[in-house]
């Protein structure tokens, strides 16, 4: 058993309750090193200070920090809050204490088991390509077609959702 399902086991989402109480003491390991751990956390509270439901400003500045990931900093962060309208003060704030840790940790709980990244559900499923994201979401929603998924079954969006760099 590796590092992760070890930890899947025992702390993560698929970890019976109660959590035993050392599940998430000690440093933070991340897979790709210090600058991943500043940015998931800089991810988590920006996630908690747009609060539930605000994709709108959390998944700006998400792509914001990720398309600039290779010249991370503290000005990339407080950029990319400005521009998606994640409020700068709150989110530092969060970053700088006890409620960073918090975020973090709430993130954690709640990461299913998964082979790697990109890893997308859609209605429970693991999406494989993540170039046929609006196709699922289309195709799990139920209810009146969004004009989103109308606009793309007419045209070939379903084949240039993403575009990698």
């Amino acid at each position: 058993m590796n590092a992760r399902e070890c930890f899947n086991k025992h702390c993560g989402s698929d970890a019976p309750a109660p959590l035993p109480d050392d599940c998430f003491t000690g440093s933070l390991v991340c897979q790709h090193g210090e600058t991943e751990c500043q940015a998931n956390r800089w991810l988590a509270c920006a996630k908690e200070v747009a609060g539930a439901g605000a994709v709108q400003t959390y998944m700006p500045f998400t792509h914001c920090l990720e398309a600039g990931y290779d010249s991370f900093s503290k000005d990339l962060v407080l950029s990319c809050a400005s521009s998606s309208g994640v409020d700068t003060a709150a989110l530092t704030s969060c970053y700088d204490g006890s409620a960073g840790d918090e975020a973090v940790v709430a993130n954690a709980k709640v990461t299913p088991q998964h082979p790697g990244v990109p890893y997308i559900l859609v209605d429970g499923k693991s999406l494989d390509q993540p170039n046929g994201l609006l196709k699922a979401v289309c195709d799990a929603y139920k209810g009146s077609r969004p004009a989103a998924c109308q606009k793309a079954e007419s045209s070939e969006a379903w084949l240039n959702i993403f575009t990698y760099v």
